[in-house]
């Protein structure tokens, strides 16, 4: 049974007219092929699996109808991508040459295989990323290929809006393929790309031989309407390899000369004796000039096969001799001798005047060639670098010019790249060079949200008009720019994808500013997620650093990463780091500022501010803060970084609280207004990725300032380490293991333990460190996210069960279907997010208890807080009292996120951290923000933990989290014990009275025989004290001094 099929390809308007004339050229050839062609059958393409992994065998059956007509309207038009014959020739080429009945398999050859495989990697990503960027293989694919949508035939004309390309079905055959047509014309377009540029590499063996004709038919065709456009480079090296071969055959030339004369004149003698038999036998009419016009004709015929070799100038004046009838015979021979000779010596004597000529004309090809080469580095370094668009208009215009071009001009005023001066003669058009000190933005400050799992940055400048006039715009830090707008598109994933590390880091390395880098050996955020999305399966997952603020918090944690050239690298703790050590979040930042300082809105930031849970110890802020300035730097033009006095102001600072940032964003976005009357309270619930920070504070007029109007001050913060979104997915993970406990055991399944998750008794038999556990742990984290994000179809979870890749203690990958109990997973979630939301209130209550506010907000920050478990929560938990006692208003995560009538974009509750962030930098004139620990001044966060003794199984603190540091106090006094154990806990739950005795961790401290009296206990940093066993504290200098870090 036959099926429609149609293939429509995104084309500009101004480029309709033409493709009209050539598609009716083309009509006509093509429908008589069809005709010959007959009906379609199966279509199998076999993929290489040696080759690549991700593609498997697959089948692709495809019907065609010989009645088709083809109507203008079969080529969908729309403005989005620049119209070229390769458009063109895909579409012909899906139409007429791959969908014939028989079968194709593609063989590759051993030698080519790397090559082939390097090429694949960029179709690939072509494919999925949009414009090319190899020099010699595709200049102009059209964007987005994967975007391929189908479609019922009747919509397609109807929905334009979206601009996408479509492959349309009828309905019958939508419904059939519609689980996988989209799957298997993406994998059958790139193995066209494959097979049509790749040409020398790939053979085609031909199953059925009664197609051989056809496709014969078919070669005609296409080498005689489809031929593709070469670049000037190509084009260049073409010329110069024919000027190679030039050079190879007229070395030969002379010695071919000589054996052409050598037959010349073989062919002359072989025929004289003719001629000399007829001159004897009409000797006597000669001599008497008898000889007539017949007899010339004669002895021209008889001499035809002796002169036919000679040129035309030789032989004219042979017949002129004839015609005039003084022939001579020897004079014959000399003329045709010395004709030959003459040919010859003209060929030599233009052979010697090209060869004089040749070196400096291949030299002066050569030069212009590796001129264009380099001047193409202009054009396409920030593309390759961070996939910038390419500057292929700007370096000719003197409005703009290039930076780079600015960076590579000498004292002489002269261009020079790799030692190599560059002679504007040669150029099709004059390229001009910009100073990158015009670009710097004066009035520019960058706001950087760095967040578990997404990262947020904005920029403040003069000349933008901002969201809610703030004049600050979200920056992407990856990804298609010309994607249309949205607010997620502005949370950058914090995650980073290896592909050569020794390449990068060697580019890396070339140039204190602007390195020569490749995106193709490490990509960040979105660019680094749809790759994790796309290997969903078997891949190495140190490829990916998921967990880059996590690492760096966990300070001493050594880490294993790795690349797909198979190379690994094992990254010490993260403040263990030297500076010369591989330092990923410097990357990260690198790549940040390559986003922000470019030729493609010319502009450079001097000045950066980041912002930091409020449970980050100052060690570990200031070595993120280097790590930033370090990368950012690096995206900054050598030109600027050797100015002294521009990197005067160059700075990367501390600077609001994420909480207190994201504070004054809501404030002012629910227009809230304080007067010297009336203080508001604010309090806010930073639910993130990775922790939950709690923020109190006061919003206030600022009476008799110049500098400010407002001030917001900092009371308290505090928050829960463990409590955040993505430490939440990890125990959802791992207890959908333990749900699954007997299976996974049995088939030697193993699974990493969460960072918040107590061992227990067994968890030895299936818990681990070993790459494969993480790869199950995250996998089956990703696989849960939906249900973790609430975007989990009812019909889904009420299957009880899913499926996973998942990974054996031996390293074979299998699919396991998994029993999951959703109510379990909840009651997780609730039991995890309560005690967050208790102990966020009763710090509330004793921040707020007897201070006189007109009313106190409470926002519900950070993605997480989108659970339903916590507005659930927080609403049981404030009860009508509650709120009439200190005049609460809350603010779910949500209501920040309605959006100002006309703006495509809006806050939410990730990206408000930014905005405030930028909101509240020193000087802003409007707001003051008065931190409750000096960053700036090297003031350390609290102390992170509570230490006591248990009472009746209750724990009863001695040290708080608001304990200062360096003060010995008195813990208990020492009688007969030969041991002590001390209770410690970070749970803020540890400040009330009923925090049970059993949650807490042990220090066992062991009493040496010569100590006796009390002891005591000092604050050192967040997470270390010392203690002293003493008679009197006064002698504790004399006395052993143990530190102990806490974990």
């Amino acid at each position: 049974m036959n099926q429609e099929l149609r293939i429509s390809v995104d084309i500009p308007e101004s480029y309709q007219n033409g493709i009209r004339k050539a598609y009716q050229s083309y009509k006509k050839t093509y429908n008589d092929i069809l005709s010959q062609i007959g009906d379609v059958g199966e279509v199998e393409i076999l993929g290489s699996k040696k080759l690549y992994e991700n593609f498997t065998d697959r089948k692709l059956t495809v019907y065609f109808s010989d009645n088709e007509k083809y109507d203008n309207d079969d080529i969908a038009y729309y403005e989005e991508d620049v119209y070229n014959k390769d458009i063109l020739w895909l579409q012909k080429k899906l139409f007429y040459y791959c969908y014939y009945d028989g079968d194709i398999e593609i063989e590759f050859n051993n030698k080519k295989q790397e090559e082939i495989k390097d090429i694949l990697k960029k179709l690939r990503e072509v494919s999925s990323k949009g414009s090319g960027e190899f020099v010699n293989l595709v200049k102009r694919i059209p964007n987005i290929l994967e975007n391929i949508v189908i479609k019922n035939t009747k919509m397609i004309w109807e929905d334009r809006i979206g601009k996408k390309k479509y492959i349309c079905l009828s309905s019958e055959a939508y419904d059939r393929n519609k689980s996988r047509t989209n799957m298997e014309v993406s994998y059958l377009i790139e193995n066209m790309f494959l097979r049509y540029y790749t040409g020398d590499f790939v053979q085609m063996k031909i199953f059925n031989p009664s197609v051989e004709k056809k496709l014969q038919i078919l070669k005609m065709a296409e080498e005689q309407y489809f031929k593709t456009k070469e670049k000037i480079l190509r084009e260049a090296e073409s010329k110069e390899e024919n000027v190679r071969k030039q050079i190879l055959k007229f070395s030969n030339i002379e010695n071919e000369f000589d054996e052409k004369i050598k037959e010349i004149r073989m062919i002359y003698n072989s025929n004289f004796k003719k001629i000399d038999e007829f001159i004897e036998n009409e000797k006597e009419k000669i001599l008497k000039e008898e000889f007539n016009k017949n007899k010339v004709e004669i002895l021209k015929n008889s001499q035809k096969e002796a002169i036919q070799k000679l040129d035309e100038e030789g032989l004219s004046k042979i017949k002129n001799y004839i015609q005039k009838g003084g022939i001579y015979i020897e004079g014959l021979k000399k003329i045709t001798v010395r004709e030959a000779e003459n040919l010859k010596e003209k060929v030599i004597t233009e052979l010697k005047e090209f060869q004089e000529i040749l070196p400096n004309e291949l030299e002066n090809m050569k030069k212009e060639i590796r001129i264009k080469k380099l001047v193409s580095i202009f054009v396409d370094k920030d593309y390759d670098r961070f996939r910038s668009k390419k500057y292929t208009t700007e370096i000719y215009d003197r409005n703009k010019g290039s930076w780079d071009i600015f960076e590579a001009t000498d004292e002489n005023n002269d261009v020079v790249i790799d030692g190599e001066k560059i002679n504007e003669d040669i150029l099709d058009r004059k390229i001009y060079s910009r100073n990158p000190k015009n670009d710097i933005v004066k009035s520019g400050v960058i706001g950087i949200d760095f967040g578990t799992k997404s990262t947020v940055v904005v920029s403040y400048k003069d000349d933008n008009e901002g969201i809610n006039g703030s004049k600050t715009l979200p920056i992407r830090i990856s990804g298609n720019l010309d994607a249309i707008e949205r607010t997620e598109n502005y949370e950058n994933a914090t995650i980073i994808h290896f592909d050569n590390i020794e390449k990068f880091i060697t580019e890396y390395l070339s140039s204190e500013g602007r390195p020569y880098t490749h995106y193709d050996d490490i990509q960040v955020s979105v660019d680094a997620e749809n790759e994790l999305k796309r290997t969903q399966n078997n891949f190495d997952i140190n490829e990916f650093m998921l967990d880059l603020k996590q690492w760096s918090a966990n300070k001493n944690k050594k880490k294993t990463i790795a690349d797909k050239t198979g190379k690994e690298i094992i990254l010490n703790g993260y403040l263990e780091l030297n500076e010369n050590e591989f330092d990923p979040i410097e990357i990260y930042a690198y790549y940040i500022g390559c986003r922000i300082n470019n030729m493609g809105q010319y502009s450079i930031f001097l000045e950066y501010i980041l912002s930091f849970p409020v449970t980050y110890e100052l060690e570990v802020k200031n070595k993120i803060l280097n790590s930033f300035r370090k990368g950012i730097m690096k995206s900054l033009p050598n030109s600027i970084l050797n100015d002294e006095e521009i990197m005067k102001n160059f700075r990367v600072k501390f600077g609001a609280s994420e909480p207190a940032s994201y504070a004054i964003t809501a404030l002012k976005k629910f227009c809230v207004e304080p007067d010297l009357e009336n203080e508001i309270g604010y309090s806010v619930f930073d639910f993130g990725g990775g922790t939950t920070d709690f923020s109190y504070g006061i919003y206030r007029e600022k009476e008799n300032s110049r500098k400010y109007d407002y001030e917001i001050q900092e009371l308290e913060s505090g928050g829960d380490k463990y409590l955040g979104g993505e430490n939440l997915l990890s125990l959802i993970a791992f207890d959908v293991f333990l749900q699954n406990r007997e299976k996974m055991f049995e088939k030697g399944y193993e699974i990493s333990l969460p960072i918040n998750q107590k061992s227990k008794i067994g968890f030895e038999t299936f818990v681990s460190e070993s790459n494969q556990a993480e790869y199950n742990m995250k996998k089956i984290m990703e696989s849960m996210r939906d249900y973790w994000e609430g975007k989990l179809e009812e019909t889904e979870k009420e299957k009880l069960k899913k499926t996973i890749y998942l990974s054996n203690k031996s390293g074979q990958y299998q699919n396991e279907e998994l029993d999951i109990d959703y109510n379990r997973l909840d009651e997780i979630l609730k039991k995890n997010i309560y005690n967050g939301v208790i102990s966020f209130l009763e710090k509330f209550k004793v921040v707020f208890d007897g201070k006189k506010l007109k009313e106190i907000y409470i926002f519900l920050a950070g993605n997480s807080s989108k659970s339903k478990f916590v507005e659930e929560i927080f609403e049981n938990e404030l009860t009508e009292e509650f709120k009439q006692k200190y005049n609460i208003i809350l603010k779910d995560a949500y209501s920040i996120e309605n959006e100002t009538e006309g703006e495509v974009i809006g806050l939410n509750s990730k990206t408000g951290v930014a905005f405030g962030l930028v909101e509240l930098r020193e000087g802003n004139g409007e707001v003051e923000y008065i931190p409750f620990r000096n960053i700036t001044k090297n003031e350390e966060i609290n102390f992170k933990y509570c230490i006591g003794y248990s009472k009746k199984r209750r724990f009863v603190p001695i040290i708080d989290f608001n304990t200062k540091y360096n003060e010995w106090i008195k813990y208990d006094d020492i009688e007969n014990e030969n041991s002590i154990e001390v209770l410690y806990s970070g749970d803020t739950r540890a400040e009330g009275k009923e925090f049970p005795a059993s949650e807490c961790l042990r220090i066992r401290i062991l009493v040496q025989d010569d100590e006796s009296g009390s002891l005591f206990i000092r604050l050192k940093n967040p997470n270390t004290i010392e203690y002293v066993i003493c008679e009197d504290i006064k002698e504790a200098d004399k006395k052993k001094i143990v530190s102990s870090e806490l974990i």
